[in-house]
């Protein structure tokens, strides 16, 4: 007999071993003992793929990146931080790149910095020089004329203003 593995196969298997054991790492962790190494093993696997596979969509789940995040901290699972933190710079970058071309949507300021917000604790290696230019660059084209807008009390110019200053923040960059 030949046993042939595919990804697709270990992913299954690991993911059957997480989401049907679930209750019992709840269980060891509420009796405060140690959780058994091949269920820690099947969540950090399964939470690490599907953190990496939630940044590939361009329409980030927030809530599903949200749950996970609280996952990694439930467990205390370990994060591949260095590839996650390529694919979230990626994505990232992908949004700021739209961003830049659609200066007045307030949508993926919000969508960036609901993002960031959550990746923040995590300490991910991010690689933001591209969205911080980007952003320089809107700060360059726009900022004055909703900056003058937002203080005639437009709404939209306001809620502009409070997405591009957060993002900011985010991002490391004044204006």
């Amino acid at each position: 007999m030949v046993l042939k593995f595919t990804y697709e196969s270990v992913e299954s298997s690991y993911r059957q071993i997480y989401e049907n054991n679930s209750t019992i790492m709840n269980f060891y962790q509420n009796l405060q003992h140690r959780i058994p190494r091949p269920f820690l093993s099947a969540a950090e696997y399964i939470i690490n793929t599907d953190m990496k596979r939630i940044f590939e969509k361009e329409d980030l789940e927030i809530e599903k990146l949200k749950k996970l995040i609280d996952e990694t901290r439930r467990w205390s699972i370990k994060i591949d931080s260095v590839t996650i933190g390529f694919i979230a710079s990626s994505w990232i970058n992908s949004v700021m790149q739209r961003l830049g071309e659609h200066q007045e949507d307030v949508r993926l300021f919000e969508k960036l910095d609901a993002a960031l917000e959550l990746l923040t604790p995590l300490s991910l290696p991010l690689n933001l020089w591209n969205a911080q230019n980007i952003y320089f660059s809107i700060g360059k084209n726009i900022f004055t004329k909703m900056n003058e807008t937002a203080q005639k009390r437009d709404a939209f110019a306001k809620k502009w203003m409070e997405g591009f200053s957060k993002l900011g923040y985010y991002l490391q960059v004044k204006v």
